[in-house]
């Protein structure tokens, strides 16, 4: 897959990568992590995005 094909199946937000830690980029949400009964939603960037897939 080219990049944007990718970049295109994510809603975008403004924010931090959960695995690159850049803060003020376009991230997407890509998982749930859940501590002490809590789940909070993991964001990452357009490069990240692309690294995984």
């Amino acid at each position: 897959m080219k990049p944007q094909q990718v970049w295109d199946l994510f809603q975008w937000y403004r924010g931090a990568c959960f695995r690159c830690e850049t803060v003020g980029v376009p991230v997407a949400i890509v998982g749930d992590i859940a501590a002490q009964d809590t789940t909070l939603p993991l964001y990452a960037c357009h490069l990240c995005i692309f690294r995984m897939q």
